[in-house]
Protein backbone atom coordinates (compact mmCIF):
# COMPACT_ATOMS: atom_id res chain seq x y z
CA UNK A 1 0.00 0.00 0.00
CA UNK A 2 1.77 2.97 -1.36
CA UNK A 3 0.28 6.98 -1.02
CA UNK A 4 1.91 9.81 -2.49
CA UNK A 5 1.59 13.52 -1.31
CA UNK A 6 2.33 16.84 -2.93
CA UNK A 7 2.38 18.39 0.51
CA UNK A 8 1.43 22.33 0.25
CA UNK A 9 0.68 24.42 3.12
CA UNK A 10 0.50 28.52 3.89
CA UNK A 11 3.77 28.93 6.33
CA UNK A 12 6.69 31.25 5.43
CA UNK A 13 10.01 29.46 5.82
CA UNK A 14 13.49 31.08 5.22
CA UNK A 15 16.03 28.81 2.97
CA UNK A 16 13.80 26.63 1.22
CA UNK A 17 12.75 29.17 -1.93
CA UNK A 18 12.29 27.38 -5.49
CA UNK A 19 11.57 28.19 -8.87
CA UNK A 20 8.37 27.74 -9.73
CA UNK A 21 8.89 25.63 -12.68
CA UNK A 22 11.04 22.56 -11.02
CA UNK A 23 9.60 19.54 -10.79
CA UNK A 24 9.17 18.08 -7.26
CA UNK A 25 12.02 15.70 -5.37
CA UNK A 26 10.56 12.45 -4.45
CA UNK A 27 11.13 11.30 -0.79
CA UNK A 28 10.35 7.77 0.31
CA UNK A 29 8.74 7.97 3.67
CA UNK A 30 8.62 4.07 4.63
CA UNK A 31 6.96 2.56 7.53
CA UNK A 32 4.37 1.25 9.83
CA UNK A 33 1.16 1.94 8.90
CA UNK A 34 -0.82 -0.81 9.23
CA UNK A 35 -0.36 -3.87 12.00
CA UNK A 36 0.55 -3.43 15.69
CA UNK A 37 3.41 -0.51 15.27
CA UNK A 38 1.40 1.43 13.04
CA UNK A 39 1.04 4.31 15.74
CA UNK A 40 4.45 4.68 15.73
CA UNK A 41 4.55 5.08 11.71
CA UNK A 42 1.43 6.79 11.63
CA UNK A 43 3.35 9.47 13.88
CA UNK A 44 6.27 9.68 11.70
CA UNK A 45 4.62 10.10 8.49
CA UNK A 46 2.56 13.00 10.01
CA UNK A 47 5.39 14.74 11.05
CA UNK A 48 7.25 14.47 7.79
CA UNK A 49 3.81 15.44 6.08
CA UNK A 50 3.46 18.81 8.47
CA UNK A 51 7.29 19.47 7.61
CA UNK A 52 7.47 18.98 3.94
CA UNK A 53 3.71 20.75 3.41
CA UNK A 54 5.43 23.93 5.55
CA UNK A 55 8.31 23.80 3.20
CA UNK A 56 6.42 23.75 0.22
CA UNK A 57 4.40 26.50 1.07
CA UNK A 58 7.61 28.57 1.49
CA UNK A 59 8.84 27.65 -2.43
CA UNK A 60 9.81 24.44 -1.94
CA UNK A 61 13.85 23.17 -1.93
CA UNK A 62 15.73 25.31 -3.75
CA UNK A 63 16.54 24.28 -7.38
CA UNK A 64 14.53 21.19 -6.86
CA UNK A 65 11.04 22.39 -6.44
CA UNK A 66 8.57 21.05 -3.51
CA UNK A 67 8.92 17.62 -1.71
CA UNK A 68 6.70 15.08 -2.83
CA UNK A 69 6.14 12.11 -0.81
CA UNK A 70 5.89 8.62 -1.52
CA UNK A 71 4.60 6.44 1.74
CA UNK A 72 4.97 2.84 1.77
CA UNK A 73 3.63 0.63 4.19
CA UNK A 74 6.12 -1.62 5.67
CA UNK A 75 3.36 -3.21 8.10
CA UNK A 76 6.17 -4.03 10.54
CA UNK A 77 7.34 -7.31 8.91
CA UNK A 78 11.18 -7.07 7.99
CA UNK A 79 10.12 -8.61 4.70
CA UNK A 80 7.54 -6.02 3.65
CA UNK A 81 9.98 -3.79 4.35
CA UNK A 82 12.32 -4.57 2.10
CA UNK A 83 9.78 -5.20 -0.65
CA UNK A 84 8.49 -1.01 0.42
CA UNK A 85 11.91 0.39 0.41
CA UNK A 86 12.64 -1.65 -3.34
CA UNK A 87 9.28 0.29 -4.71
CA UNK A 88 10.66 3.66 -3.83
CA UNK A 89 13.68 3.57 -4.41
CA UNK A 90 13.49 1.34 -8.01
CA UNK A 91 9.94 2.67 -9.17
CA UNK A 92 9.38 5.60 -7.76
CA UNK A 93 13.19 6.64 -7.99
CA UNK A 94 13.01 8.89 -4.69
CA UNK A 95 15.97 10.99 -4.19
CA UNK A 96 16.28 9.67 -0.10
CA UNK A 97 14.28 8.04 1.82
CA UNK A 98 12.69 8.84 5.96
CA UNK A 99 12.10 5.54 7.83
CA UNK A 100 11.42 2.92 8.88
CA UNK A 101 10.89 2.69 12.69
CA UNK A 102 11.73 -0.80 13.64
CA UNK A 103 15.01 -1.65 13.99
CA UNK A 104 14.21 -4.90 12.69
CA UNK A 105 13.13 -3.77 9.05
CA UNK A 106 15.87 -1.09 9.26
CA UNK A 107 18.15 -3.75 9.44
CA UNK A 108 16.83 -5.50 6.45
CA UNK A 109 15.60 -2.53 4.32
CA UNK A 110 18.61 0.02 4.31
CA UNK A 111 20.67 -2.76 2.22
CA UNK A 112 18.29 -1.90 -0.38
CA UNK A 113 19.19 1.66 -0.58
CA UNK A 114 23.18 1.46 0.49
CA UNK A 115 22.91 -0.97 -3.12
CA UNK A 116 21.25 1.76 -4.64
CA UNK A 117 23.70 4.84 -3.13
CA UNK A 118 20.22 6.25 -2.20
CA UNK A 119 20.27 7.96 1.90
CA UNK A 120 18.27 6.50 4.61
CA UNK A 121 17.62 8.58 7.38
CA UNK A 122 15.20 6.53 10.23
CA UNK A 123 13.88 8.98 13.03
CA UNK A 124 13.06 6.34 15.29
CA UNK A 125 14.86 2.99 14.70
CA UNK A 126 17.65 2.59 17.53
CA UNK A 127 19.36 -0.63 17.44
CA UNK A 128 23.18 -0.04 17.84
CA UNK A 129 23.93 -2.95 15.18
CA UNK A 130 22.00 -0.27 12.62
CA UNK A 131 25.16 2.49 12.39
CA UNK A 132 27.86 -0.46 13.15
CA UNK A 133 27.66 -2.31 9.66
CA UNK A 134 29.98 0.26 7.56
CA UNK A 135 26.67 1.65 5.63
CA UNK A 136 27.38 4.79 4.72
CA UNK A 137 23.88 5.32 3.52
CA UNK A 138 22.25 5.09 6.78
CA UNK A 139 21.41 7.75 9.21
CA UNK A 140 19.34 8.44 12.54
CA UNK A 141 17.89 11.50 14.44
CA UNK A 142 17.09 9.53 17.07
CA UNK A 143 19.76 7.72 19.49
CA UNK A 144 21.20 4.71 20.13
CA UNK A 145 19.60 2.30 21.94
CA UNK A 146 23.22 1.79 23.21
CA UNK A 147 22.80 5.51 24.48
CA UNK A 148 19.13 4.93 25.54
CA UNK A 149 19.57 1.99 27.86
CA UNK A 150 23.05 3.12 29.19
CA UNK A 151 21.82 6.44 30.01
CA UNK A 152 18.77 5.07 31.44
CA UNK A 153 20.59 2.26 34.10
CA UNK A 154 22.61 5.25 34.88
CA UNK A 155 19.91 7.22 35.50
CA UNK A 156 18.08 4.46 37.50
CA UNK A 157 20.99 3.91 39.90
CA UNK A 158 22.66 7.23 40.32
CA UNK A 159 19.87 9.36 40.36
CA UNK A 160 16.26 7.57 41.31
CA UNK A 161 18.55 5.30 43.62
CA UNK A 162 16.36 1.83 42.65
CA UNK A 163 18.27 -1.38 43.31
CA UNK A 164 17.81 -5.02 42.86
CA UNK A 165 16.51 -5.05 39.03
CA UNK A 166 14.55 -7.60 36.49
CA UNK A 167 14.77 -7.58 32.89
CA UNK A 168 11.85 -8.08 30.65
CA UNK A 169 12.43 -7.53 26.84
CA UNK A 170 10.98 -8.18 23.57
CA UNK A 171 12.88 -11.51 21.79
CA UNK A 172 13.27 -8.88 18.48
CA UNK A 173 16.27 -7.17 17.87
CA UNK A 174 15.29 -4.07 19.54
CA UNK A 175 14.46 -5.40 22.76
CA UNK A 176 17.24 -7.64 23.07
CA UNK A 177 19.73 -4.88 22.21
CA UNK A 178 18.37 -2.16 24.44
CA UNK A 179 18.25 -5.23 27.26
CA UNK A 180 21.50 -6.27 26.63
CA UNK A 181 22.83 -2.84 26.68
CA UNK A 182 20.90 -1.82 29.79
CA UNK A 183 22.59 -5.18 31.59
CA UNK A 184 25.78 -4.49 30.36
CA UNK A 185 25.71 -0.83 32.09
CA UNK A 186 24.29 -1.99 35.47
CA UNK A 187 27.24 -4.09 35.92
CA UNK A 188 29.25 -1.59 35.17
CA UNK A 189 27.62 0.32 38.05
CA UNK A 190 28.41 -2.78 40.10
CA UNK A 191 24.58 -3.97 40.18
CA UNK A 192 23.79 -7.41 38.81
CA UNK A 193 19.93 -7.67 37.68
CA UNK A 194 18.51 -11.08 39.40
CA UNK A 195 15.97 -11.72 36.89
CA UNK A 196 16.05 -11.56 33.11
CA UNK A 197 13.30 -12.63 30.86
CA UNK A 198 11.70 -12.33 26.73
CA UNK A 199 8.40 -12.55 25.57
CA UNK A 200 7.82 -12.98 22.38
CA UNK A 201 5.81 -9.72 19.70
CA UNK A 202 1.82 -10.89 20.09
CA UNK A 203 2.19 -12.06 23.78
CA UNK A 204 -0.84 -11.68 26.02
CA UNK A 205 0.15 -13.62 29.39
CA UNK A 206 3.07 -12.62 30.84
CA UNK A 207 2.54 -14.38 34.10
CA UNK A 208 5.29 -16.77 34.02
CA UNK A 209 7.94 -14.26 33.70
CA UNK A 210 6.35 -12.16 36.18
CA UNK A 211 6.30 -14.65 38.77
CA UNK A 212 9.88 -14.71 38.95
CA UNK A 213 9.96 -10.88 39.05
CA UNK A 214 7.51 -11.01 42.12
CA UNK A 215 10.10 -14.17 43.69
CA UNK A 216 12.73 -11.97 43.08
CA UNK A 217 11.48 -8.82 44.88
CA UNK A 218 12.78 -6.41 42.85
CA UNK A 219 13.13 -2.59 43.11
CA UNK A 220 12.82 -1.62 39.67
CA UNK A 221 11.68 -3.70 36.24
CA UNK A 222 13.11 -2.90 33.02
CA UNK A 223 10.58 -3.31 30.26
CA UNK A 224 12.23 -2.93 26.81
CA UNK A 225 9.70 -3.86 23.67
CA UNK A 226 6.76 -1.96 22.55
CA UNK A 227 3.70 -0.47 24.18
CA UNK A 228 0.96 -3.00 23.65
CA UNK A 229 2.58 -5.36 25.34
CA UNK A 230 4.46 -3.87 28.19
CA UNK A 231 0.79 -2.02 29.25
CA UNK A 232 -0.28 -5.50 29.93
CA UNK A 233 2.92 -6.83 31.57
CA UNK A 234 1.81 -3.54 33.87
CA UNK A 235 -1.47 -4.03 34.77
CA UNK A 236 -0.73 -7.87 35.17
CA UNK A 237 2.29 -6.79 37.28
CA UNK A 238 0.01 -4.96 39.62
CA UNK A 239 -2.31 -8.22 39.70
CA UNK A 240 0.26 -10.29 41.14
CA UNK A 241 1.32 -7.43 43.65
CA UNK A 242 4.13 -6.42 42.12
CA UNK A 243 4.90 -2.71 42.94
CA UNK A 244 8.31 -2.24 41.66
CA UNK A 245 8.47 1.05 39.18
CA UNK A 246 8.71 0.29 35.62
CA UNK A 247 11.42 1.87 32.98
CA UNK A 248 11.91 1.53 29.33
CA UNK A 249 12.72 2.80 26.43
CA UNK A 250 11.69 4.61 22.89
CA UNK A 251 8.76 1.80 22.32
CA UNK A 252 6.87 3.16 25.16
CA UNK A 253 7.35 7.09 24.28
CA UNK A 254 3.62 7.14 22.76
CA UNK A 255 0.20 8.32 24.29
CA UNK A 256 -1.06 5.21 23.50
CA UNK A 257 1.34 3.63 26.44
CA UNK A 258 -0.41 5.44 29.60
CA UNK A 259 -3.87 4.99 27.75
CA UNK A 260 -3.33 1.51 27.48
CA UNK A 261 -1.76 1.24 31.04
CA UNK A 262 -3.84 3.37 32.87
CA UNK A 263 -3.01 3.39 36.73
CA UNK A 264 -0.57 0.71 36.30
CA UNK A 265 1.82 2.54 34.51
CA UNK A 266 1.76 5.63 36.85
CA UNK A 267 5.77 6.65 37.70
CA UNK A 268 6.79 4.69 34.52
CA UNK A 269 10.74 6.23 33.89
CA UNK A 270 10.43 6.49 29.76
CA UNK A 271 13.50 8.20 27.61
CA UNK A 272 12.78 10.33 24.82
CA UNK A 273 13.87 13.34 23.02
CA UNK A 274 10.78 15.35 23.32
CA UNK A 275 7.87 15.73 25.04
CA UNK A 276 4.72 18.24 23.92
CA UNK A 277 4.76 20.18 27.03
CA UNK A 278 8.83 21.49 26.71
CA UNK A 279 8.79 25.08 26.93
CA UNK A 280 10.60 26.05 24.30
CA UNK A 281 8.64 28.61 22.07
CA UNK A 282 9.49 26.43 18.51
CA UNK A 283 8.39 23.43 20.36
CA UNK A 284 5.10 25.06 21.51
CA UNK A 285 4.80 26.39 18.23
CA UNK A 286 5.12 22.57 16.68
CA UNK A 287 2.67 21.65 18.90
CA UNK A 288 -0.09 24.23 18.29
CA UNK A 289 0.79 23.22 14.37
CA UNK A 290 0.29 19.72 14.38
CA UNK A 291 -2.64 19.44 16.93
CA UNK A 292 -4.04 21.92 14.00
CA UNK A 293 -3.08 19.52 11.76
CA UNK A 294 -4.19 15.99 13.13
CA UNK A 295 -6.24 16.62 15.92
CA UNK A 296 -4.13 15.46 18.26
CA UNK A 297 -0.80 16.40 20.36
CA UNK A 298 2.49 15.21 18.96
CA UNK A 299 4.43 12.38 20.43
CA UNK A 300 8.28 12.15 20.21
CA UNK A 301 8.00 9.94 16.92
CA UNK A 302 6.37 13.19 14.86
CA UNK A 303 8.69 15.49 16.50
CA UNK A 304 11.81 13.51 15.42
CA UNK A 305 10.30 12.97 11.97
CA UNK A 306 9.53 16.54 11.05
CA UNK A 307 13.14 17.79 12.51
CA UNK A 308 14.32 14.60 10.08
CA UNK A 309 12.50 15.98 6.96
CA UNK A 310 13.88 20.00 7.51
CA UNK A 311 17.43 18.54 7.71
CA UNK A 312 16.71 16.58 4.56
CA UNK A 313 15.60 19.78 2.59
CA UNK A 314 18.29 21.62 3.64
CA UNK A 315 20.88 19.02 2.73
CA UNK A 316 18.86 18.82 -0.24
CA UNK A 317 19.49 22.14 -1.22
CA UNK A 318 23.03 21.73 -0.69
CA UNK A 319 23.96 17.94 -2.37
CA UNK A 320 21.24 18.29 -4.69
CA UNK A 321 19.32 14.70 -5.55
CA UNK A 322 22.72 13.21 -6.82
CA UNK A 323 23.22 9.78 -4.00
CA UNK A 324 26.48 10.35 -3.41
CA UNK A 325 26.75 14.56 -3.02
CA UNK A 326 23.29 14.02 -1.22
CA UNK A 327 24.79 11.69 1.71
CA UNK A 328 27.95 14.00 1.99
CA UNK A 329 25.53 16.66 2.47
CA UNK A 330 23.40 14.92 5.40
CA UNK A 331 26.65 13.95 6.62
CA UNK A 332 28.00 17.34 6.88
CA UNK A 333 24.64 18.66 8.59
CA UNK A 334 24.29 20.82 11.20
CA UNK A 335 20.29 21.47 11.72
CA UNK A 336 18.90 23.19 14.94
CA UNK A 337 15.70 21.16 15.48
CA UNK A 338 12.57 21.36 18.24
CA UNK A 339 14.01 17.83 19.57
CA UNK A 340 17.64 19.73 20.10
CA UNK A 341 20.79 19.78 18.12
CA UNK A 342 21.39 16.97 14.71
CA UNK A 343 24.55 17.08 13.97
CA UNK A 344 25.99 13.09 12.92
CA UNK A 345 28.93 11.35 13.71
CA UNK A 346 31.48 9.43 11.26
CA UNK A 347 28.67 6.65 11.67
CA UNK A 348 25.65 8.09 10.78
CA UNK A 349 24.72 8.46 14.68
CA UNK A 350 22.84 11.64 16.32
CA UNK A 351 24.95 13.35 19.14
CA UNK A 352 23.52 15.02 21.60
CA UNK A 353 21.40 14.28 25.31
CA UNK A 354 18.01 12.97 25.99
CA UNK A 355 15.49 13.50 28.67
CA UNK A 356 14.39 10.94 30.91
CA UNK A 357 10.36 11.22 31.80
CA UNK A 358 8.05 9.86 33.95
CA UNK A 359 4.52 9.37 33.61
CA UNK A 360 2.43 11.41 35.82
CA UNK A 361 -1.45 11.66 35.47
CA UNK A 362 -1.36 9.76 32.25
CA UNK A 363 1.30 11.76 30.87
CA UNK A 364 5.12 12.53 30.07
CA UNK A 365 7.02 14.86 32.19
CA UNK A 366 10.13 15.83 32.59
CA UNK A 367 11.81 14.20 35.44
CA UNK A 368 11.85 16.98 38.19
Amino acid sequence: MWIRLLCVAAFALLGFAADASAASVKVGVVGPYTGSSAPFGISMREGVQLAAEEINAAGGIKGLGPMELVAEDDEGKPDVAVAAMTKVVQRDRVAAVIGPINSSNCLASMRVTQKERVPQITPVCASPAITAQGNPYIFRTTLSDSRYASSLAEFAVKTAKLSRFAILHDADDYGTDGATVFERKLRELGVTPVVREKWNRGDKDFTAQLLKVKEAKVGGLLTWGLAAEIALIARQARQLGITAPLLGGTGLATPRFPELGGQAVEGTLVTMLFVPDLPDPRAQAFVRKYEARFGRRPDTFAAQAYDTAYLLARALASGGVDGPKLRDAIAKAHYEGITGPVVFDETGDRVRGLLVTVIRSGKFVPWQ
